[in-house]
Formats: C-alpha cells, sequence, structure tokens
C-alpha cells in the first residue's frame, strides 16, 4: 500500500500566504509611515483588508474540506470490491476538486488521497505525478516527506522501475531520525533481491537486523522477516 489516508484538518495551522504578505506590508508601512508619508487611515484600511482576506481564506478551506470529504465518502462507498473501477468512476470528481481548491491545506492533501487512489487502481503515473506535486506542498514536514518519498518508491516498482524506486527508498533511509528508515532498508531489501543482486540485499536487510539489538523501538516486524530470510540464505 502506498500510504494511508490522512486528515485533511492534521496541517490547517499552515498559515495562508496571501495574509502572511499583507501582514509583513503592514509592519513595513508602519516602520516607514514617514518615509512613504503613509497615513494612519491606510493602515486602517489595510489592517481590514487583511481581516476580509482572513474570513474569505476560512470559508474556502472549509467549503475545501466539505467538498474534497464528500468525494472521499463517494470513493469509499465505490471501493468495496474493484479499485479500479472506483477510480474511473471518481476521478473526474477528484479533479475537480483538486483544480478548484489545490492550493488550499484541504487541496494539498487531497493530493495525497488521490495519489494513494490511483496507485490502489495501478495507475502508477498519475500517482507519481501527484506525490512528486504534493512533496513540493509539503517539503518543510519531515515525517509527511518521507511518507511521501516511501509511496514514489513503491510506485516505481509497481512500474518495475527497481533503480528509481531504490533511489527514493534509499532517500528515506538517509533521512535524519527517519519513522521509516526501517521499513525504506527492508524495502531495499526486497527490491536488491528482484535486481538478482543478493549481496547488496543482505546488505541492505543486515542493516535492520543490527538495530534490533540496541533499538528498543525497533520495528520487529521487519527483524522477524529478515531473520527469516538470513537465516534462509545461510542454510542454501
Amino acid at each position: 500500500m502506498a500510504t494511508t489516508k490522512i486528515s485533511t484538518r492534521q496541517f490547517l495551522k499552515e498559515p495562508d500566504k496571501f495574509i502572511t504578505f499583507s501582514e509583513k506590508l503592514i509592519q513595513n508601512a508602519i516602520k516607514y509611515k514617514r518615509e512613504i508619508a503613509i497615513s494612519a487611515s491606510v493602515i486602517i484600511a489595510l489592517i481590514i483588508i487583511v481581516n476580509i482576506m482572513t474570513s474569505l481564506s476560512n470559508s474556502r478551506e472549509d467549503s475545501a474540506s466539505f467538498e474534497i470529504e464528500q468525494v472521499n465518502k463517494k470513493y469509499e462507498e465505490l471501493n468495496t470490491k474493484d479499485p479500479k473501477t472506483a477510480f474511473e468512476n471518481i476521478k473526474k470528481d477528484f479533479q475537480t476538486v483538486l483544480d478548484k481548491y489545490s492550493n488550499t491545506s484541504s487541496g494539498k492533501f487531497a493530493k495525497i488521497n488521490y495519489a494513494s487512489i490511483c496507485y490502489n487502481a495501478n495507475n502508477y503515473d498519475n500517482a507519481i505525478d501527484l506525490y512528486k506535486k504534493a512533496l513540493d506542498d509539503f517539503n518543510q514536514y519531515p515525517e509527511l516527506k518521507q511518507l511521501i518519498l516511501n509511496s514514489l518508491g513503491y510506485c516505481y516498482e509497481g512500474k518495475k522501475e527497481y533503480k528509481t524506486a531504490l533511489e527514493y527508498f534509499e532517500k528515506v533511509s538517509s533521512e535524519p531520525d527517519s519513522i521509516l528508515k526501517d521499513e525504506a532498508f527492508f524495502n531495499m531489501g526486497r527490491i536488491y533481491a528482484l535486481m538478482k543482486d543478493e549481496e547488496k540485499s543482505l546488505s541492505a536487510f543486515q542493516k535492520i537486523n543490527a538495530k534490533d539489538k540496541v533499538n528498543e523501538r525497533f520495528h520487529f516486524i521487519y527483524s522477524d522477516l529478515v531473520k527469516e530470510k538470513l537465516a534462509i540464505n545461510k542454510k542454501s
């Protein structure tokens, strides 16, 4: 699975770019009021504009969240048996809300959700395009960045472009304090095995196994799978 559904409300604390710009404009206007001879009435007018834009922004975010949630619900109702059929029936709805709300926080999260839907329908090219756009949106959030990079690795694996898949899994494994480091090493081991590079495959698996002795927070599911894999290779 490329990724799990993420609540669109998790990162709604992200500042609106226009509002941030307007606030800086006001600060500069106050700081240099003598030089530019700006009057108090103009400053008040700017504050009113910021307040109006804040209200409009919140209203737009609410609308985006509502409409996207409706599309998600529709997909969940359709996705009872065949992800490909559900994708075909929902893709126009998703594209509509993405075109309409792509710059809102809800719209940014919708890209990730829609990318996951594309992946589950084996529509890897669309998934890759959406994940890359989402990477630009969430590059400043380490956890989400790792999740998206990991998902891109799965997408390229689905396309059997194993070298590119490795590049993304390696990026995840090299991220400082990566929450998906162990999964990335495990995936690298799998991919190298698919590429018939047994030496590098075992090397990737052993990087996980070595952590088992010292890291109490280690993901034991990967540890058990790796130990089984290494045991099989010792016998062969």
